[in-house]
């Protein structure tokens, strides 16, 4: 180190002098973006016909009975080597629901529950000639019809008019049973 803040060293073509302050973001290269390509998404339980195109920033509108999601994905980079690893992550209503590093270019789910989930992936190592953005993928599952939040409301609605049925028919019964003992002992 220089006293004016520039660093030396030396190599085999001679003597290297820079100035680390030049490095600021102002100077910085802008590197072009590359998204993230989310190529593809099979079921176990379907077929599901998906266009031919990036499938990052779309959204997917599943069954209730859908299981076995795969989700495939890849950097489209000719840099990247298949060393490199892919982090992701799966979101269910907001909340972290899976994280993994894999090197296969693909994830898979057996069973989700209902809900709205987010899938996001993005290269594990940052590669200098490109910024490589994460893709996102949103997709929902719906209650299956008997067993959702409205269901179970209206199973309970009707269980406590059942309840309040029976309670007032044995109630009913009470006080049939109580005038009729009373003509009796009226009448005898």
């Amino acid at each position: 180190i220089l006293h004016d803040g520039r660093i030396a060293y030396g190599s085999t073509g001679g003597i290297a002098i820079f100035d680390p302050s030049a490095l600021s973001d102002g100077n910085a290269i802008q590197r072009p973006e590359q998204p993230m390509v989310i190529s593809g998404i099979s079921l176990d339980s379907r077929n599901l016909p998906l266009p031919m195109k990036n499938l990052s920033d779309s959204h997917l509108d599943l069954h209730h009975d859908d299981f076995g999601i795969e989700i495939h994905f890849s950097s489209i980079l000719a840099s990247f080597n298949a060393a490199d690893n892919y982090v992701y992550e799966l979101n269910r209503n907001g909340r972290l629901l899976s994280q993994s590093v894999t090197s296969e270019g693909k994830a898979a789910f057996a069973f989700l529950g209902p809900g709205d989930y987010q899938f996001k992936v993005a290269p594990t190592t940052e590669r200098y000639d490109y910024n490589v953005t994460p893709g996102v993928l949103t997709f929902t599952i719906p209650y299956p019809p008997f067993r959702s939040p409205f269901a179970y409301a209206v199973y309970l609605i009707l269980f406590i008019a059942a309840m309040w049925a029976y309670i007032r028919f044995r109630q009913q019964s009470v006080e049939k049973l109580a005038r009729t003992e009373r003509q009796l002992k009226v009448m005898g």
